[in-house]
């Protein structure tokens, strides 16, 4: 008998293909896999049902949750299917930590106990260090985040500046959190948006703090707040020892300002964190391209056929139509239409200038332009006030 597993998979990463691979050996058994598009077929041959039980067991445990994962299958198949896709278990796209990783660096007894450099084919940074024991080091960060300082950090993928939540943190800030119940504690979110922070890619999203956030941490002005679980070890393991001392929350910030120490631990390489907005039923990033798709791996495209590109990729829409358009804005730069086809990819069809700079500037022009506009803002006020504050 053949079990097969059938995972849509909307990223680059290979990250369950890995896995698979990776049992496979382990455990001696006969498997491949096939891969269209987004769609992982994973097929392995149960003949040692001992075997299989265990592979089965494990393979289920050790699978991370991903935000870019839509849909999982098991059915059991009478032969195996013609084909075969190879996976380069040397070639990985930089990503947080993955399960197994977690667990030998939190485990006293293991050779990569509180080891930043801890990595496997599936995660990390690809950044050689010192294979060492770093506990030392963070206890020293966490007693100096505990006494007020501000420290400025290199991780993995940039250098930041950190500390303790104040009254004073007057400037743009993001905010780490020590584990999903702090979030839960401390912000409203919805039980879709904890679980897309608890992924493998660890994004940022914003959350709006609650009464005890203001009580017990600080009475910050600003109610939207970027928070994040820690995406690598250094912080990760920061965030270990400033809950022993009682500190559950931190800022982490970009910004210019004054700091009391400079800690190097590793030599980073810059990569943008993402930022997603979740619902129910899905995921949109908006920042960071961390486990993205690429839309094609031999030209450097412009942002907005970047996106185009990978939202038809996404959803296999050049299969299904013959012409698609899209519609790309942003703040920042430019507002395109674009269309696609099959014989001339994504090409920018109109460019839209918008002199608008904020939604306040939209509701005041619509206001200003008739008392139907008028009163459509007002309704629109007064029955969704959190909406219209944002």
């Amino acid at each position: 008998m053949i079990l097969e597993y059938i995972i849509d998979f909307r990223s680059n990463t290979q990250i369950y293909e890995k896995i698979f691979v990776k049992l496979l050996k382990k455990y001696s058994l006969d498997g491949k896999i096939i891969r269209d598009d987004f769609i992982s077929k994973l097929y392995v041959k149960i003949e040692n049902t001992k075997n299989f039980e265990e592979f089965s067991e494990e393979f289920s445990q050790k699978l991370p949750h991903s935000i870019f994962l839509y849909n999982t299958q098991v059915k059991a198949i009478e032969n195996m299917p013609q084909g075969n896709t190879k996976i380069d278990l040397n070639k990985k796209m930089p990503l947080p930590f993955c399960l197994d990783c977690l667990s030998c660096v939190m485990d006293k007894i293991s050779k990569h106990y509180y080891d930043i450099f801890t990595e496997c084919e599936v995660c990390g940074y690809n950044i050689a260090g010192e294979h060492k024991n770093y506990m030392n080091d963070f206890k020293k960060i966490a007693h100096s985040i505990k006494d007020g300082d501000y420290i400025k950090l290199n991780t993995f993928y940039g250098v930041f500046i950190i500390g303790q939540l104040s009254q004073d943190c007057d400037f743009d800030f993001d905010i780490i959190a020590y584990d999903y119940a702090t979030l839960s504690n401390y912000t409203y979110a919805k039980d879709y948006e904890l679980k897309a922070l608890a992924s493998i890619e660890k994004p940022f999203i914003r959350l709006r703090t609650n009464l005890v956030f203001k009580t017990k941490i600080a009475d910050i002005k600003q109610e939207l707040i970027r928070f994040k679980l820690a995406d690598d070890f250094i912080l990760h393991l920061l965030m270990n020892e400033l809950h022993l001392l009682g500190i559950d929350m931190i800022f982490i910030t970009k910004s210019n300002i004054k700091y009391e120490q400079h800690i190097c631990l590793v030599e980073p390489k810059e990569i943008e964190p993402i930022q997603i907005v979740a619902s129910p039923t899905h995921i949109a990033l908006t920042k960071g391209k961390r486990g993205v798709i690429k839309p094609t791996d031999n030209f450097a495209f412009s942002d907005d056929i970047q996106a185009c590109s990978v939202v038809i990729k996404e959803h296999n829409l050049g299969k299904k139509y013959d012409i698609i358009s899209g519609i790309y804005l942003d703040k920042n730069k430019q507002n395109n239409i674009l269309i696609f086809g099959e014989k001339f990819g994504v090409v920018n069809y109109l460019s839209l200038e918008f002199e608008l700079n904020s939604i306040q500037e939209i509701f005041n022009r619509i206001i200003s332009s008739s008392k139907i506009g008028a009163t459509l803002i007002s309704n629109y006020k007064n029955k969704f006030p959190n909406l219209y504050k944002k």
